[in-house]
Parts: C-alpha cells; structure tokens; sequence
C-alpha cells in the first residue's frame, strides 16, 4: 500500500500564482493613482507650511523674505539688491533659507502666478504682508499637479499674508474648490 505524500501538485500551484497575478494586475493602477494623489497633496501641504514659514522668518529676521518657485523647486531667501530669477539664482546680497527640490521622478510639477511682475512672492517684516517696503502688492499662487491623474491643488497667498489651499477643478476631495 503506497502512502499518500501531502503537497501541493505543479499544476494547483500554477493556478495560485495565475490569480495572484491577476490581483495584481487590477490593484497597480490604482495603487499607483493613490502614490501620486498622496505626493501631490504632501508637496501642496509642505509649500502652505513654507509660505506660512517665510512669513514668519520675515518678521523674525526683520527682513524682506522671499519665495521662490521654479518647476520642480522653490527656495525660501532674505531678499537682496536684485531680483531672484530661479531656485539658485536668487539675486545679489540674497540668502537662501531652505531649498525644496521635488523628485523628478514623481511627476509633480508647480507653476507659479503672481499678482505682479514679479517671479516670486515677498513677505513685508513690519507687518508680515505680501507686500514690498512700499506696500506694492506681491502677493500669488502655486498650482501643484501630477501628470498622473487629474489632480491639482492651488496654494494662495492674498496680500495679507493668508495662505490656504483649494482645488482648481473641484476634483481633490476635502478641499474647497479655487
């Protein structure tokens, strides 16, 4: 009498596999939708922080604070002689403060709109305004978006210094719409 050999046999394992790669297959876009939504909403998070930040170290450092926006970067800097003209370059006499760069490989991008003519937003120390030492209105926006997906959030400034964040298209949940 032969004994029975406990086991799985080739063919039920190739039927487990088969399933959880079709598991698989279903869940990755979603999975991968969810990582960009979370990216996006973090990078939108930490640039509403910063501006809050720069606002603050205006008034601390008795200084003109600037932020900077590039495409994939923003530097918060002490506002020099000339104008900053990207994350680097931030003009003579500036000091930077904190420097972000956004991972290439994320696929989020920011794109910056000011109420001026300006390239970056400018924080006055005296009353912690978007403003210039005259009063010039320097106040703007981020839009930060993921090429993955739909998803797009706008970081305001007014000129007094308010930050807060919405959703342009009315499509990020739990933000008002812009």
């Amino acid at each position: 009498q032969r004994l029975r050999q406990a086991g799985f046999t080739l063919i039920e394992l190739m039927v487990v596999v088969a399933l959880v790669v079709i598991l698989l297959a279903l869940a990755a876009p979603s999975f991968r939708d969810t990582i960009a939504r979370n990216r996006l909403e973090g990078v939108a998070s930490e640039l509403s922080t910063d501006f809050q930040y720069a606002r603050s170290e205006a008034v601390s450092r008795n200084a003109q604070v600037g932020l900077f926006v590039g495409t994939s970067c923003y530097t918060l800097f002490t506002v020099g002689s000339t104008d900053a003209t990207s994350c680097t370059a931030l003009g003579t006499g500036a000091t930077a403060i904190k420097s972000v760069n956004i991972d290439t490989g994320s696929a989020i991008g920011l794109a910056f709109a000011s109420n001026n003519t300006k390239a970056f937003i400018q924080f006055d120390p005296v009353r912690g305004i978007a403003a210039d030492s005259t009063g010039a209105d320097w106040s703007g926006s981020v839009t930060v978006s993921t090429s993955v997906g739909i998803w797009q959030l706008r970081t305001e400034v007014t000129n007094f210094g308010r930050v807060k964040t919405c959703s342009p298209s009315a499509t990020f949940k739990g933000y008002p719409s812009c």
